[in-house]
Parts: C-alpha cells; sequence; structure tokens
C-alpha cells in the first residue's frame, strides 16, 4: 500500500482506510511526517485515542512546526469541521478526558492556544496524565520561544 492511497482515503473521510494504510507507510518510511499527522487525525476518529496522542507527542517532541503549519485547504485537514463537532458535543455534557484531549491534538493544527486550553481541561481530570503534562509542556515553550507570532488560524464555523 501507498501513501497516495492512503491520502484518497483521508479525503474520502474514511479514516479507517487511512489509518491501515498510513500504518503501511511508516513501517517502509518511519519518517514520513505526512503520514504521521494524517494517521494522528485518523487514529482521533476511529477510537484509538492513545495511539493518536502517542503518535502525537512523538511528532510534536520532533516537528511540532510541522503540525502547526498545516494549511487547511494544501493539506485537506478536517480539523475544522472536527473540532466544530466534537465542541458541540462537549458542550452539551460530553466532557471527558478524550474529548478534550482529542480536541487538544486537533486544535494544534489549526491554532496552538486553544490546543494549549484544552490540554489544560483534560489535565484538571486527569492531573497525573504524564502525555498531557508532556504535551503542555512542549506547547507553551512553543509559545514563549515565538511570544509575538500569531497562531491563530480561522476555523469555519
Amino acid at each position: 500500500m501507498n501513501e497516495m492511497l492512503g491520502n484518497q482515503y483521508f479525503m474520502a473521510r474514511n479514516y479507517m482506510g487511512a489509518a491501515t494504510v498510513f500504518q503501511s507507510v511508516l513501517e517502509n518510511e518511519p519518517d514520513n511526517l505526512n503520514a504521521k499527522k494524517k494517521l494522528i487525525i485518523s487514529f482521533t476518529q476511529i477510537g484509538r485515542h492513545k495511539r493518536a496522542m502517542k503518535l502525537f507527542m512523538e511528532v510534536i517532541n520532533d516537528k511540532i512546526d510541522y503540525i502547526m503549519n498545516t494549511d487547511p485547504i494544501k493539506d485537506d485537514c478536517p480539523c475544522g469541521e472536527l473540532v466544530n463537532g466534537l465542541e458541540r458535543v462537549t458542550k452539551h455534557g460530553e466532557q471527558t478526558f478524550t474529548s478534550y484531549q482529542t480536541l487538544g491534538i486537533l486544535w494544534l493544527y489549526c491554532d496552538i492556544n486553544q490546543s494549549v486550553d484544552y490540554f489544560e481541561k483534560a489535565l484538571e481530570l486527569m492531573p497525573n496524565d504524564e502525555n498531557i503534562n508532556g504535551a503542555l509542556i512542549l506547547l507553551k515553550k512553543k509559545l514563549k520561544e515565538t511570544p509575538n507570532q500569531n497562531f491563530k488560524s480561522d476555523i469555519p464555523s
């Protein structure tokens, strides 16, 4: 299987198919950041939240800018629609650690400040979670390194 097939599945929002292909791609190309970036999103959508967070941490430890510099149109990033849908559910009672963690992950593709906000909400529910603590340390460090940069991106409603 190849990356082009994974991209086709991803564009069709077939996240299970995309995840299968991108995992295969990473077996042959373990440093393929495009596959990792899309696999993280795919994992969040098929209920593999721990795997999504593990891969997310791997990427932001090495190349945080690769996720932050996502172009919603060029990269066909569905994060805006995914964030909007999950935020609606979260505002109406589904305020779980997993929903906050997922929102923290997805928001980094669009807005680091929103990502920090959701990871902090997840931390309130699980104060000792190593991944959430680690993500917050990295994101806050990034914000301190570039304090004058505008990290906000518009998310379509």
